[in-house]
């Protein structure tokens, strides 16, 4: 009886993410939510928020891309020590003292179950950083607003989110993606 060899086993087809393209991946699903997150103020002031576009600025060598708005700044850029990109947030101090710490820890949150998505960033080192620390950003922000747009910053303001109970059935931009790459 003549046994038969197995091939070795094909390599999925589905091509491998690296570590920035993950981080980079990361980064757009935390600044949806934060946008989300934003929908429910009434004021535009604390709706509006900023892009930041490093890539196009001369001056900036290691940030790539910057949100900023009342109540946070996160940031995509490149470590210095190893060249790999990193997601840093900043907290205001602003609108932890205006409007307390829930939605900040709501932001954290959502953050955490990014960074410990299997398909993500899970088991990257040092790619989340969070200053604890408030931080007077709120100067930054209003400085960057006035400033206007620019060939690298895109400033927008978020519609207010509407109390229709279709609000339920919406699957947002992060979680759709988090359900084809389980695919």
């Amino acid at each position: 009886m003549e046994t038969k060899i197995k091939p070795p086993p094909t390599k999925s087809k589905i091509p491998r993410i690296n570590h920035d393209e993950k981080i980079e991946k990361a980064y757009f699903i935390i600044v949806e939510k934060a946008i989300n997150l934003l929908k429910t103020f009434e004021n535009p002031e604390h709706r509006t928020y900023c892009q930041m576009d490093h890539s196009k600025n001369e001056l900036n060598n290691n940030m790539v891309i910057e949100f900023l708005c009342f109540f946070w700044n996160i940031t995509l850029q490149v470590a210095p020590h190893n060249n790999r990109r990193q997601i840093v947030i900043d907290i205001g101090t602003e609108g932890i003292n205006n409007f307390g710490k829930e939605l900040t820890t709501s932001l954290l949150r959502k953050m955490f179950s990014v960074a410990t998505s299997k398909t993500l960033v899970s088991g990257e080192e040092n790619t989340l950083i969070i200053n604890y620390q408030p931080l007077p950003i709120l100067d930054y922000y209003y400085r960057t607003v006035a400033q206007g747009e620019t060939e690298y910053i895109s400033i927008s303001t978020v519609a207010i989110k509407s109390d229709d109970k279709f609000d339920l059935l919406e699957l947002d931009l992060s979680e759709s993606l988090l359900l084809l790459d389980r695919k």
